[in-house]
């Protein structure tokens, strides 16, 4: 199994991206994952 570290600068670009998409959107969608359990 392999170990995966993520740079807190991929974090901070990865939220970035997450922020400049369509906000309701990806609330809506991230929402639904947790509801429907994928």
């Amino acid at each position: 199994m392999l170990e995966i570290t993520i740079a807190p600068e991929v974090i901070a670009k990865f939220k970035e991206l997450l922020v400049e998409e369509d906000n309701e959107d990806a609330v809506f969608r991230i929402r639904e994952t947790k509801v429907g359990g994928g």
